[in-house]
């Protein structure tokens, strides 16, 4: 698997025309709705610096290949070698995944340390970035969830049981405890950076909200706020553990206008 052609849309997105790879992913969609596009399928070797102001790089192939993990390093590389080269600020999508199994990772203080391919490939990003990329961001996304997902089996299960208004499935104890995202505050945040670039100075910031929620707490919580009952099969399941701290991206001065049971209201509401 190589990397050819690298389609890049343009739009205006708060005032700032934005360069934005990945466009057509899950994350890309939310970000660009409403936006004023301009070219959907412009390709990056065509692509003019005079275009646009601010690059955001959401592309990636997701999978624990060895070939993704080329595929990925390769992308990243190329991106960043032309935003450095116009001298373009880049929003780049990191992962929680780069973390190891632990509590309250922090980007300073916590050692990055892959799982899979894709994590290390997005560890190689983050370090290639670090050693000779553009300015950039950083966004070490957490577990991401919002209506219409085409990834993430836990919450497509949760998706098709209150559009269908069945049991929900908890399997085992409901051990796997994460930092989650709603979507439409992680596009929040991409926004918030775009919105100032001065922000965008080399820097990794956890994207996720304060609070950690295991499987167990988002069944129980589903099943309280959308009235359906809960089915337990048994599984062995084992202690998984990945949460991240977000304090650096408060302390940038961004403000989260959802929390977790507020973004699970309205995740609910966006699927009945």
């Amino acid at each position: 698997m190589t990397v050819s052609d690298i389609l890049v849309s343009l739009a205006a997105i708060g005032g700032r025309k934005v360069a934005v790879c990945g466009a057509a992913g899950y994350v890309g969609r939310n970000l660009l709705a409403g936006a004023e596009l301009g070219r959907e399928s412009v390709e990056l070797g065509a692509l003019s610096p005079d275009s646009f102001d601010l690059f955001v790089h959401l592309a990636a192939r997701i999978g624990e290949e060895t070939d993704f993990f080329r595929y990925n390093v390769s992308l990243d590389a190329r991106v960043f070698s032309f935003c450095r080269r116009h001298g373009k600020k880049l929003i780049y999508a990191s992962t929680n995944n780069i973390y190891p199994f632990a509590e309250n990772c922090d980007e300073k203080a916590t050692p990055m340390q892959g799982q899979g391919y894709y994590s290390l490939s997005k560890i190689a990003g983050e370090t290639l970035l670090a050693a000779c990329g553009p300015e950039f961001a950083a966004l070490r996304i957490g577990d991401v969830f919002g209506a219409g997902q085409k990834y993430g089996n836990f919450f497509q299960a949760i998706e098709k049981a209150v559009s269908g208004k069945s049991p929900l499935t908890l399997y085992g104890q409901g051990v796997k405890i994460r930092s989650y995202i709603h979507i439409s505050e992680l596009a929040r945040v991409i926004r918030f950076f775009l919105a100032n670039p001065d922000k965008i100075s080399g820097q990794a910031y956890n994207v996720c909200f304060d609070t950690p929620y295991s499987v167990a707490e988002i069944v129980e919580a589903v099943s309280a706020k959308a009235g359906l009952p809960v089915q337990a099969v048994a599984f062995e399941d084992k202690p998984d553990t990945r949460t991240m701290k977000n304090d650096l991206l408060k302390s940038a001065g961004y403000r989260f206008e959802l929390d977790m049971d507020a973004a699970l209201d309205m995740y609910l509401r966006s699927i009945k």
